[in-house]
């Protein structure tokens, strides 16, 4: 089947494919990214990631990264991660070097 063939079933059935939405990213005049941090610790990542384990349990990761350095500050694996163990971890007395 030819692509103007395959379209004019799509609309026929009146489906629709739905469109992808582009990634934006603030960028200056000459393409540089508009807030880079300027010394250490003045700006952090912190990003979740989710896993499971052989037996089918659930493993939950939090990473805190130091965006000057790429450093990263804290790993923390638990089967659940609460909002209050976030902010204990993003809080900067319990940073290692801080």
């Amino acid at each position: 089947m030819n692509r103007k063939r395959v379209h004019r079933i799509w609309k026929a059935e009146g489906l629709q494919i739905p469109h992808r939405s582009r990634r934006k990213r603030r960028r200056g005049l000459q393409g540089e990214v508009i807030r880079k941090a300027e010394r250490i610790t003045h700006m952090w990542t912190y990003d979740f990631r989710e896993d499971r384990t052989e037996k089918g349990g659930q493993l939950r990761v939090s990473t805190i990264r130091d965006e000057y350095t790429r450093e990263s500050l804290a790993i923390r694996v638990e089967r659940t991660i609460a909002a209050a163990q976030v902010l204990d971890s993003l809080a900067p007395d319990h940073s290692p070097g801080f």
